[in-house]
């Protein structure tokens, strides 16, 4: 078979194999006739030309001049092929598909030189100086017959598979025409262009059933991959994020479906937070990403009830209880016992006495805050989200019962009986030391007074049946002090 001929078929193999027109691009290209180096061995540094690192890894790569830039030299020596070949470091991504161009030239001595690219990972390096070395004689299709002193283009096309590379090897072998022993045959190169015309991805997204969920719900979530332009898919696969989800009751890292199927349910926990999914489908053999999916946690809205103002040194009595929950309920799911703090701390305090729930709490601000405002707050998680809750109180001129003493006369509310609690609106105030002089007044649960009257004795009567049912405080005051009672309307 002529030399020729052989070219020929080279160019027949490469155009019969080249890459459908991609519908977008990514083009490297690395101009060696715009760098130069004095070295012996032209990749010995390991030099960066247009952003490739580039190695020597068999005989010695020389450097020519501005228009013969990059010379691969090669022969057979006594039947044993010598070549030279070097490498370029650069990214290419499993299941992608490229052309790579090599502007080249040879020195041919009335033989063709082959010029071979491969694919590697991993490739030693020998910076030598001392012309080609043994070369393995493995021309194929990645290969290229190079019988011209004139430069022109040589075509190469990769379609990977699922293994992806990190480098591009190029190498000169020697014309097997030349064996045993043949003249010095070289390549020249200028330019080598490297083109991913890997087909833009068609899209898919991710939708939920539902975006949100209350906190402590459980009921099902349907994710959906939809496929927008029919593209033919292989598998469609979900990701449940941060252990947020079970399917068919029990946690799990993925969940493949087959087309036609596209769709996967599941439960969430009820106590996780915001929960999210990822999704992906595989097509030709790519891993395709959706867009991530979110269904975030909602909340009750809470809100601190108890008087608006109080007196200095005047301790208040304060419950954390839901916005729409009357009367009071604490059987929120998922929830956190609350951090009391009052604000600013040096001036404003909380505490609690034995036997409260921990949604409720006594208030007081120091002697010397008349005339300002402060701050009770609470801090409670719910399904992981914190809610802070603020309420501010008046400080009014005045004194209230010594704090020294409040919280003593606070524990003996043993000496006031409210019965029956709850009611349908008629109350009976028993007061074991009644010593006179005592008002009760009636508090809504957002501090609304919608009752007051005197204690005219030991024992008093309350009608609040025309309020709405609900909680509400009673407070009464002897003048001495003020002790709070939590009542309900039924």
């Amino acid at each position: 078979m002529s030399k020729h001929f052989r070219a020929l078929l080279g160019f027949l193999y490469i155009a019969a194999t080249s890459l459908p027109t991609p519908s977008s691009a990514q083009i490297t290209t690395i101009n060696y006739q715009a760098w130069s180096t004095s070295q012996c061995n032209a990749f010995a540094s390991q030099p960066s030309i247009n952003g490739r690192i580039h190695f020597s890894n068999i005989g010695q790569p020389r450097y020519g001049s501005s228009n013969d830039p990059i010379v691969l030299d090669c022969k057979y020596n006594v039947g044993s092929p010598q070549g030279t070949q070097y490498e370029i470091q650069y990214n290419f991504q499993a299941n992608h598909q490229y052309n790579i161009t090599v502007t080249a030239a040879a020195v041919t001595n009335s033989y063709f030189p082959i010029l071979k690219l491969e694919l590697a990972n991993t490739t030693p390096t020998a910076p030598l100086c001392s012309g080609p070395t043994f070369i393995q004689p493995a021309p194929g299709a990645n290969s290229w017959s190079i019988g011209s002193s004139f430069f022109s283009d040589a075509p190469f096309s990769f379609n990977l598979g699922a293994q992806s590379f990190s480098k591009l090897t190029v190498a000169a072998i020697p014309d097997a025409a030349s064996m045993p022993t043949g003249p010095l045959q070289s390549i020249i190169i200028r330019k080598i262009v490297i083109n991913d015309v890997t087909p833009a991805a068609p899209p898919f997204t991710l939708v939920a059933s539902s975006n949100a969920r209350l906190c402590g719900n459980e009921d099902p979530v349907t994710f959906t991959i939809q496929n927008p332009t029919n593209a033919v898919v292989s598998s469609y696969k979900f990701y449940p994020q941060n252990g947020d989800w079970l399917y068919n009751g029990a946690s799990v890292n993925v969940i493949e479906v087959i087309p036609p199927n596209n769709t996967v349910t599941l439960t969430p926990k009820s106590c996780s937070g915001n929960a999210y999914m990822r999704a992906k489908a595989i097509w030709q053999n790519r891993d395709v990403y959706a867009n991530d999916a979110a269904v975030s946690v909602t909340t009750p809205d809470l809100k601190i009830y108890g008087p608006d103002q109080l007196l200095a040194t005047e301790a208040g009595n304060y419950q954390l209880q839901g916005l729409l929950s009357t009367p009071i309920n604490y059987g929120w799911p998922c929830t956190s016992h609350p951090t009391w703090s009052g604000s600013p701390s040096a001036l404003a305090h909380v505490y609690s006495i034995g036997g409260n729930s921990p949604f409720t709490t006594y208030f007081y601000a120091d002697a010397g805050t008349a005339g300002t405002t402060v701050t009770i707050q609470a801090d409670v998680m719910m399904c992981g989200v914190n809610k802070h809750i603020e309420k501010g109180i008046k400080i009014t001129s005045g004194k209230g019962f010594s704090v020294q003493n409040a919280s003593a006369a606070l524990q003996q509310d043993n000496d006031i009986m409210i019965s029956p609690n709850p009611s349908r609106g008629k109350f009976r105030v028993s007061l074991s030391a009644y010593a006179g002089n005592a008002t009760v007044t009636i508090r809504s649960a957002d501090g609304r007074i919608v009752h007051k009257q005197d204690l005219s004795g030991p024992e008093t009567y309350l009608d609040i049946s025309t309020a709405p049912a609900g909680l509400y405080f009673a407070e009464i005051n002897n003048g001495r002090r003020i002790i709070t009672e939590k009542i309900i309307k039924d």
